[in-house]
């Protein structure tokens, strides 16, 4: 207790000092234990009426953590307030008489002289502005060396938030493996993924959920639960689909199959005790397979049940003949149904277009699940796993017939490191291909040399570091253009990136496995540290997107600092740079 408490902090700091910190980037954000961007627009307005009326406002909590010498300040609780105050004072949205005055602070002037910033109109009154900026939040400081104890914090804080769903409430207070694998999973399914758990708080709403297509982040239209009208977006707001998640998760990994009511699920998160052992029987699960085993599971039945509802067929429309209730665990049922035929039963579907054929108004005709909210038995979960799976085998076979749902899974991992490269530069990097392209394509060596360094820093970047080297994709349209050119064929843009493919380099050996040969063994000459050279081969990866080949390499640490050619090297925003001698005691710092 003494050691919580003389370690607390507490101060009044005015809103315009919290913003400087903000646009330096001294705050933080950890989605280890961080909700998403969940407030409405009436709620950021009631929050800054508040400070209009210069009424108390909660306090907002920070630890003090220290990142290579730099103190940043990791919100453990207030992220949403804090959002609402910066995103009013940047116009994105205004009160009642106006939007905020660009002009009254010397930082939103200066971004508005860059262009960096819109002023809105009406514009405030300039003394309400600089009475907003100037409003005393109170902020206590947690100092402390340990990430643990910032977790205990905020999920002792977050456990029993009055505002928080009751998932949102299990995710808070549990810090388990199966609880951080239902979160990675659910926001690479809501396609709000980011490699690291870390991110500057300015990133935060590039990758949380958006109530428009013309503002940044997800557009909550296209999340798939929406999509598929399997869940509505207050739903998905208050974390329903995480809860489906974490009742798919414990079912594809148990047996036998476990009921599913809330009582049972909090089991499962150790919230409450349980006669059966749930939470430690899901994580020895999850442990035995290991939880990226697991969530590439998850990947291959979720492509699975992509290709099957394609973009032109939306479930809850194709699966019932009429508007039905419950439609999450009719849902459940055909993705576990899936995941057996792929998984346990070890089956290749061979006809994707037979099975949607045969799914259509299936739920209406043949699933019986009872209506209501509250428990669902192991025995009524089971039988209609069983009635799914029983239509699917009759177009699948044993072995393998086609690479097509697993390419699609691919495609799927470099949708996300897309999105997550808009916020996340130091953990992702580019390349066109492997090609030299100002005049007649030729493969170079050089390329793949720069591709050693980028894994070495990336590996460099400390314990449980973990990044991706995409090559076939391309950050300037002038590469894209000049693919084009030499090619013949368009460079598809997603997320702001140029789809190039690494089809000039197949063009030249012949084949995809002869461009994989050709730069393992250019990768290998690079005087690669052995165990990540080891790494980085293992888990190189093939995937179709856009109809162009793109070769995902995936890098993690190996629990001390790496050398390529002798040298080391670290990642610095996009950059890819040696460290001087003076600082390699700072680098091994990292991983102490």
């Amino acid at each position: 207790m003494a050691e919580f408490s003389t370690s607390l902090i507490v101060r009044g700091e005015s809103v315009q000092s919290l913003y400087t910190q903000f646009r330096s980037g001294r705050l933080a954000v950890n989605r280890r234990y961080q909700r998403k961007l969940v407030w409405t627009e009436d709620e950021k307005k009631a929050f800054i009426d508040s400070l209009v009326q210069d009424m108390p406002v909660p306090l907002i909590l920070v630890a003090e953590v220290v990142e290579d010498g730099q103190e940043r300040l990791e919100v453990i609780d207030g992220l949403q307030r804090l959002n609402a105050v910066f995103s009013f004072m940047e116009n994105e949205y205004g009160i009642i008489n106006g939007y905020f005055d660009l002009n009254s602070l010397a930082e939103t002037k200066q971004l508005l002289d860059e262009g960096a910033l819109i002023q809105n109109s009406p514009v405030l009154d300039r003394s309400l502005c600089v009475d907003i900026a100037g409003y005393t939040l109170p902020v206590s400081a947690y100092r402390t060396s340990s990430n643990e104890k910032v977790d205990e914090v905020f999920r002792r804080i977050n456990s029993n938030g009055r505002h928080l769903s009751r998932q949102e409430i299990r995710q808070a207070g549990c810090l388990s493996i199966y609880a951080d694998t239902v979160r990675k999973i659910s926001a690479a399914i809501r396609g709000d993924y980011s490699v690291s758990d870390m991110l500057d708080l300015k990133a935060m709403p590039a990758i949380s959920i958006s109530s428009s297509p013309e503002r940044p982040g997800v557009f909550v239209d296209e999340i798939f639960w929406v999509r598929h009208r399997i869940l509505d977006r207050e739903q998905v707001r208050t974390s329903r689909d995480e809860e489906i998640v974490a009742d798919l998760l414990v079912t594809m990994l148990s047996e036998p199959t476990p009921p599913y009511d809330s009582r049972v699920l909090d089991e499962f998160y150790g919230l409450t005790p349980s006669t059966e052992s749930r939470a430690d029987k899901i994580e020895t699960a999850i442990l035995r397979y290991s939880p990226e085993e697991v969530q590439s599971r998850f990947d291959d039945t979720i492509a699975a049940f992509n290709t099957v509802f394609d973009r032109g067929h939306v479930f809850s429309t194709h699966f019932f003949s009429a508007p039905r209730q419950r439609v999450p665990r009719y849902f459940e049922v055909v993705f576990l149904a899936l995941d057996t035929i792929l998984h346990k039963e070890g089956l290749s579907v061979l006809d994707y277009d037979a099975i949607r054929a045969d799914l259509k108004d299936f739920g209406s005709k043949h699933i019986d699940i009872p209506g209501g909210g509250g428990r669902w038995t192991a025995n009524s979960k089971k039988q209609n796993i069983d009635v799914v799976a029983g239509i699917l085998r009759r177009n699948a076979i044993a072995g393998s017939v086609s690479t097509g749902p697993f390419e699609t899974k691919n495609a799927l991992v470099v949708e996300r490191l897309l999105k997550a490269s808009l916020v996340e530069t130091s953990t992702l990097e580019l390349k066109q291909g492997f090609s030299i392209l100002s005049g007649t394509p030729s493969l170079s060596g050089d390329i793949v040399n720069e591709v050693a360094r980028t894994s070495g820093a990336i590996a460099n970047g400390g314990k449980g570091f973990e990044g991706y080297i995409l090559v076939g994709i391309a950050d300037k349209s002038a590469d894209a253009s000049r693919v084009t050119k030499l090619s013949g064929r368009d460079c598809p843009e997603i997320e702001g990136r140029y789809v190039t493919g690494i089809e000039i380099d197949v063009d030249q050996l012949g084949s995809i496995d002869d461009v994989l040969l050709w730069f393992t063994e250019k990768y290998k000459s690079c005087l690669v540290d052995s165990r990540l050279e080891a790494q980085v081969l293992r888990d190189m990866r093939v995937a179709r997107i856009a109809e162009r080949t793109v070769l995902i390499l995936k890098v993690v640490d190996v629990g001390e600092p790496v050398a390529v050619s002798n040298s080391f090297y670290t990642r610095s925003g996009s950059q890819t740079l040696e460290v001087a001698a003076a600082d390699v005691g700072r680098l091994f710092a990292r991983f102490a």
